[in-house]
């Protein structure tokens, strides 16, 4: 009998620690952000300013449990003043807020060049190499241009028409049509 008593209160000691210990480790382990980060990989390199989405960079949250997920960055995350910056070229630093954390990142925004300016930029990069220019970019190429004419007079309107198997054109107001492309060459094989 004294051995079913001590048995019992064995169970209702273990009952009441199990008890106590499972509604205590819910008061302590309420899930809260410990850490904010960028992650890493999402902003490595140069983006193109009008291909550049901000909800493709994510923010890795750590939270107290020893857990962590990826969030996409949405504007709210960022002041205004930086995410204006968003919509420039240049490297910006943009500061980045969830509940009480903050962190930063780094975002290299560029153009996108056209094929005149890069071979314009490529002649320029040879020249400067082999010691021919020396002065700035835009010096340089302000010197190619060359000095802005005076303002001629407007040319005559041109219309175009597809006749005969040509494409014609002829000046606006006059009757003869001349040709221009046989359409016959601008098919391929």
């Amino acid at each position: 009998m004294v051995l079913k008593k001590f048995f019992l209160f064995m169970l209702i000691v273990g009952s009441s620690f199990l008890i106590y210990a499972c509604s205590r480790s819910d008061e302590t382990l309420e899930r809260e952000v410990v850490n904010i980060s960028i992650n890493q990989t999402d902003i490595e390199g140069e983006f193109i300013l009008t291909e550049f989405d901000l909800s493709n960079i994510r923010l890795l949250v750590s939270y107290n449990d020893n857990t962590s997920e990826l969030i996409n960055l949405t504007e709210s995350m960022i002041s205004h003043e930086d995410y204006e910056k968003l919509s420039q070229v240049g490297i910006h630093t943009i500061t980045v807020s969830y509940e009480e954390y903050t962190t930063t990142f780094t975002v290299n925004l560029k153009e996108v060049l056209s094929n005149l300016t890069t071979t314009l930029m490529t002649i320029y990069e040879m020249g400067v190499l082999e010691g021919d220019i020396e002065e700035s970019y835009e010096e340089w190429l302000e010197s190619v241009r060359g000095p802005k004419g005076d303002t001629g007079e407007a040319g005559r309107e041109v219309l175009f028409q597809v006749d005969s198997g040509y494409i014609q054109w002829q000046y606006h107001g006059e009757s003869e049509w001349f040709n221009l492309i046989d359409l016959a060459s601008l098919i391929g094989p």
